[in-house]
């Protein structure tokens, strides 16, 4: 079933070279689409939630207390799924006369949300993914040579232990994110990464989640269903199979 919606046409710009600080960068571009374009509110996709949106916002809320009297007033408005709903209301709540909104979001507005008033999207690309491995311990992780994050970190990962990561996103998020801005008008997406980085560090599209969490409670879930071998079981996504032998045995081990 295809239900298509209409959608007004969105020019993207490309970083013309890559950008090692994605959050100065988005600041950067938040003021310039500011004093530059026309009307219209700006979305700002980044990872996460207290560390850089509330980072961001606070930046943001004492650089636009120095504009010029005669310049257009600024409103930031954050958005992710742990804000208080009075608080995630006033995202949806037009601009004041002679003020812009600027949105400051996680991969929830992909999606979940629409909100009214975006011409302009500002897409960092990355966001923040749950990453689980069963059996790791110390790992040397390189992330995908995608600029923004592209260094190698040595992590201390106990087994079994979840953790949320920041992670290019894919490209089939980039075009969720540009198409925010095409929803009411014809708009703008401002992506902080190179058009060759789209194309060559993105990959097509977002692993399943299954894939990337810990199956200790589907495993479980599927036992009390009365699956006797949950390592067969016919996933829509099939998580791997040593995954669901590691979790499934582990999980056996104190029920016997």
């Amino acid at each position: 079933l295809y239900i298509s919606g209409r959608q007004h046409p969105v020019k993207i710009y490309n970083a013309a070279e890559p950008q090692t600080d994605y959050l100065d960068a988005a600041l950067v571009t938040v003021f310039q689409i500011h004093a530059d374009c026309g009307s219209g509110d700006i979305l700002v996709f980044l990872a996460g939630e207290a560390d850089e949106i509330e980072s961001l916002a606070s930046i943001i809320n004492e650089q636009a207390a120095t504009l010029p009297p005669e310049a257009s007033k600024i409103l930031v408005c954050p958005i992710f799924a742990a804000l208080p709903t009075n608080q995630q209301a006033k995202v949806f709540e037009p601009a004041p006369p002679g003020t812009r909104k600027v949105i400051l979001a996680t991969n929830i507005a992909e999606t979940s949300i629409t909100i009214s008033g975006v011409r302009y999207v500002v897409d960092t690309g990355v966001s923040k993914m749950r990453a689980y491995n069963p059996k790791l311990v110390l790992a040397s992780i390189r992330l995908p040579r995608f600029p923004i994050i592209s260094h190698a970190a040595c992590v201390a990962w106990p087994p079994g232990i979840e953790s949320l990561t920041i992670q290019p996103i894919s490209r089939a998020s980039a075009r969720q994110r540009a198409g925010r801005a095409g929803r009411e008008m014809p708009g703008f997406c401002y992506r902080l990464y190179t058009e060759n980085s789209f194309f060559d560090d993105l990959p097509e599209d977002t692993e399943p989640e299954i894939r990337r969490c810990n199956l200790a409670s589907v495993i479980l879930l599927l036992k009390a269903a009365g699956v006797d071998d949950p390592v067969s079981f016919d996933f829509m996504d099939k998580p791997s199979r040593e995954s669901r032998e590691l979790r499934f045995r582990g999980q056996l081990r104190g029920k016997r």
